[in-house]
């Protein structure tokens, strides 16, 4: 005689146990994801203020014109130089704007630029360009990112946005963290008697 194995399933309540213990398992790593991607963005916003505070100080003691430059397709944030030509002997030979070698450009990944204010004026969205002469007055910049899908390409309009500010006698930019749907500040104005530079021009 053949003696079969009783083959024994899962009772409803073992399922539901199980069931219940995943659910424990994912609730506590949810927040731990959420911390990660948080941490990942602001030291994604970090290093934009690095790069914005970078031009900051070469507009004061450079000599050759910066420009700011975003592209919200790629969500790319990069300073470029303007170089004089390499050759002179051609008659036609321009200066080339082109990046700098000592500041690799800002990958955006999951965020991109939301708003964007220049001299306290909100300015279209989308790729912008700000160009920067050294030795004359630097326009005071505010740009807000948020998070971003780029797969549905839109903003996260529930998700926590952060500003960049870069007043204009500035050396360094400040970051704050706001919330998406609060108003962008108006750059507060500098006094410069205040400021010790009472003999600048404006």
């Amino acid at each position: 005689m053949h003696s079969f194995a009783r083959q024994r399933g899962f009772t409803l309540i073992e399922l539901m146990v199980t069931l219940i213990i995943i659910g424990i398992l994912a609730g506590l790593a949810a927040p731990r994801l959420l911390t990660s991607e948080e941490r990942r963005a602001e030291t994604t916003i970090r290093a934009a203020a690095a790069l914005m505070t970078s031009a900051a100080q070469r507009s004061v003691v450079g000599r050759e014109p910066i420009a700011l430059e975003y592209t919200h397709d790629t969500g790319e944030f990069r300073l470029e130089v303007l170089r004089p030509p390499r050759t002179t002997t051609e008659l036609d030979a321009v200066p080339q704007w082109g990046h700098d070698p000592f500041l690799p450009a800002i990958r955006l990944e999951n965020l991109r630029v939301a708003r964007m204010s220049l001299d306290g004026r909100e300015q279209p969205d989308g790729h912008f360009r700000i160009e920067i002469t050294p030795g004359t007055l630097r326009p005071a910049l505010a740009i807000v990112m948020q998070r971003y899908n780029t797969s549905a390409e839109r903003f996260d309009q529930s998700g926590r946005a952060w500003m960049i500010e870069l007043p204009s006698h500035a050396a360094t930019a400040r970051v704050m963290g706001l919330r998406s749907e609060s108003p962008l500040p108006t750059p507060q104005p500098v006094d410069l008697d205040e400021a010790g530079e009472e003999e600048s021009s404006w």
